[in-house]
């Protein structure tokens, strides 16, 4: 269904030709493609839950994705979440950000898809999204890498400050680490906060504010990093390169 439908509407005439002979589970399967590329549900597709839910959300301008009746009934139904699902990952529209808060936090079993869903959200549509802290503080502190890579997507989702995001730029794993640099995007704020991370210990973290500091386009402190820092050290590396002695093959190797 996601597939289909972020491949755009074209397939709406194909699918509803199939309607009438239809049994109910492609039934449903229909109505969440149309409802993922806006159309209108066939006027017999009947008033149960999931029905009622795809309707709601085929007109999100209209109807209104966040309406308090489409978070209850994805609240109370997990079969409306469950069809929701693909619907809101084909959309993308902060308008649904409501709705999948609510299956997060009402349907354990569904909350790690529905985090990704969630973060997946383009930033630029979305920023300041009412994402509760709890939701994203869970992912964030996980043991599992893809799960903070989730966590650090919805931080900048729910419009965290810098100061809360830094954190992810000292994580061991670099997928986490270019997770944190995204989300920091768009930032001013940040800018000054990452300074103080080029004269870090850890190599990985000096990259981490190389990279978040290229993407912000500060290039005045990077340039003066460069000139100040980087540059003077590769010169005493090489400096204490050329004094190994040349002659010893351990030395050469270490070279």
């Amino acid at each position: 269904v996601t597939i289909l439908a972020r491949a755009g509407g074209r397939h709406a005439p194909a699918l509803l030709a199939l309607w009438s002979s239809a049994g109910p589970e492609l039934r449903e399967r229909i109505a969440e493609y149309l409802a993922a590329v806006g159309h209108d549900l066939p006027a017999d597709a009947g008033s149960s839950g999931v029905m009622e839910a795809l309707a709601l959300a085929a007109r999100p301008g209209e109807a209104g994705a966040g309406n308090s009746r489409l978070v209850e009934l994805v609240s109370s139904s997990s079969a409306a979440a469950s069809a929701l699902l693909p619907v809101t990952a084909a959309r993308a529209d902060a308008r649904f950000v409501p709705v999948l808060v609510a299956i997060a936090r009402h349907h354990p079993y569904m909350k790690e898809r529905t985090l990704k869903v969630l973060a997946g959200l383009p930033l630029d549509l979305s920023r300041d999204a009412a994402v509760p802290d709890e939701l994203v503080e869970a992912e964030i502190v996980s043991h599992n890498a893809a799960r903070r890579v989730t966590g650090y997507r919805l931080a900048a989702l729910a419009g965290w400050p810098a100061d809360r995001i830094l954190q992810g730029l000292s994580d061991p794993d670099i997928l986490v680490r270019r997770a944190a640099v995204d989300a920091l995007q768009g930032r001013a704020e940040s800018i000054e906060s990452l300074r103080p991370l080029l004269r870090s210990e850890d190599a990985r973290v000096r990259l981490a504010a190389i990279e978040a500091l290229g993407q912000a386009e500060a290039t005045d402190i990077l340039f003066a990093y460069m000139r100040d820092e980087a540059f003077p050290r590769i010169a005493a590396y090489r400096g204490w390169r050329k004094s190994l002695p040349s002659g010893n093959a351990s030395w050469v190797q270490i070279a």
